[in-house]
């Protein structure tokens, strides 16, 4: 039993013994998932309520003992939520009335109305049968993306695991994850989501803004109201409504639209929106999570994304970097990767050979952690051999792989980049001649030299300090 799980929904009654055996008997084919108490006297259910919290509390209303309209008065004095059902069994409009206004959520005449307290019995022991589930479901998540299970052996991801901590004690601010697709975004989103008290046992809710069309992403956002547009053909709730009180993220947020993105910034600092078709305020409290492989800096420069909600979501930035630039991390997890795979697929043990893990080591990882993931999987599910040797890694990464030498088409108006000595040169050489040749035939400009390399702006601007290029003096070379 996990430590948010509870073995029974718990029913509160107060009256005396007959009216709990009446109310025994009206639901002895629903007690198998119930526990059920007693209060008889103000002290009994003062002792039970400061101990636990039922999910259900039934109350004679004819009761000389414990007084109902006292008790009423006291529990709803406070900010606990209770819900409670008042029978009687000759009703009055006085009462009723009087209980209303205090808060009771149910009547029943009893006996005539039994089936009435079944049926809203069953409803929230199935709700409450539907919340442990959830909490269950949060626990497992949040120990599956602790930071504590995140591979950072490399000064980059340690990093970004100091950072992401950070945020925990920060409910509400919103968070940047930046970096190329396949780096772990949402697993950061999930770690942070989980890792913040206020957050982990709410919803995490999560949308491609790509993967929704355009004339759609307002709606799935925000929600609609019946009759919003053609197919609107009942009310729904947006994604902002289903993540209050948790979190909301929101993946490759560059590609959205300009009309969308004033509506985000304006829910984001009002904490209040809308919905399509709507004329009342819905208002929220959660955590929005922007994920990006995108230069925003560019998009903003270009006005294809709003300034001001650049700075609005990169209160906290967290930039992972690609794979390839992660060092010792690359075989710690492919590692962890194969001990997963091997476990769910049932298979017998495997171990990479030294042949194998300078493949891995050295390849470049265009698809990032996520291919690193795709071909261990491949290869444990194709392989035969204790040992994972170097042919296995090169069938698996395809033809792609390091095996295969590109044959590569010079374009009209290309020369050689850079000269190579006799005496030849190192990597780090190489790669500081290339970024420099590169962005002088660009002229510095460092969007169109990003595309000649093939690596995101925040990388070239990483390599640019590393090595200390700056694109003035290289054109001023």
């Amino acid at each position: 039993m996990t430590s948010t799980e509870q073995t029974a929904f718990r029913i509160l009654m107060l009256g005396d013994v007959d009216f709990e055996q009446q109310v025994i008997s009206t639901l002895r084919h629903h007690l198998d998932s119930v526990s059920t108490m007693l209060a008889r006297t103000e002290k009994e259910y003062t002792d039970i309520l400061a101990k636990q919290l039922p999910e259900l509390i039934l109350l004679d209303l004819e009761a000389k003992e414990p007084k109902p309209f006292k008790f009423l008065s006291m529990i709803f004095k406070g900010d606990t939520q209770y819900k409670v059902v008042a029978l009687v069994n000759k009703p009055d409009v006085e009462s009723i009335v009087k209980c209303t206004k205090l808060g009771v959520n149910e009547f029943v005449q009893m006996p005539e109305e039994a089936h009435k307290l079944r049926d809203y019995v069953k409803k929230q022991l199935a709700e409450w049968q539907k919340q442990q589930a959830s909490l269950e479901m949060n626990e497992n998540q949040g120990e599956r993306y602790r930071l504590e299970n995140i591979i950072a052996d490399s000064p980059e991801m340690r990093h970004v695991v100091y950072v992401t901590k950070k945020v925990f004690n920060r409910p509400w601010v919103t968070v940047l994850v930046r970096g190329e697709t396949g780096t772990g975004k949402e697993v950061i989103a999930r770690g942070i989501h989980y890792g913040t008290p206020e957050t982990k046992s709410k919803p995490f809710v999560e949308v491609n803004c790509t993967a929704i069309p355009e004339t759609l992403l307002e709606s799935e956002l925000f929600g609609h109201e019946k009759g919003a547009f053609t197919d609107a053909k009942y009310s729904k709730k947006g994604l902002f409504e289903m993540a209050n009180g948790g979190t909301l993220f929101l993946d490759e947020i560059g590609d959205m639209n300009h009309k969308i993105q004033a509506k985000l910034l304006k829910a984001i600092e009002e904490k209040r929106f809308r919905r399509l078709g709507g004329t009342d305020d819905i208002q929220v409290k959660l955590r929005i999570i922007a994920g990006t492989n995108a230069d925003l800096e560019q998009k903003v420069q270009t006005g294809e994304f709003r300034t001001d909600l650049f700075y609005r979501l990169n209160v906290i930035n967290i930039f992972l970097p690609p794979l390839q630039e992660r060092g010792e991390d690359i075989i710690a997890l492919a590692n962890y990767f194969l001990r997963r795979y091997i476990s769910t697929y049932g298979i017998s043990e495997r171990h990479l050979s030294d042949g194998a893990k300078s493949i891995l080591a050295n390849y470049d990882w265009p698809g990032n952690v996520r291919e690193l993931q795709h071909v261990i999987e491949r290869v444990v599910v194709l392989g035969e051999s204790a040992i994972i040797d170097s042919n296995e890694i090169n069938t698996a990464l395809g033809p792609n792989g390091p095996q295969q030498l590109p044959s590569v088409k010079p374009k009209n108006g290309w020369r050689r980049v850079i000269e190579i000595p006799r005496d030849g040169l190192s990597l780090k050489e190489g790669e500081m001649k290339l970024i420099s040749e590169v962005l002088r035939i660009t002229k510095g400009n460092k969007t169109q030299a990003c595309k000649i390399l093939g690596i995101s702006r925040p990388r070239l601007n990483r390599k640019l300090d590393e090595y200390e290029i700056s694109p003035d003096s290289v054109l001023a070379g």
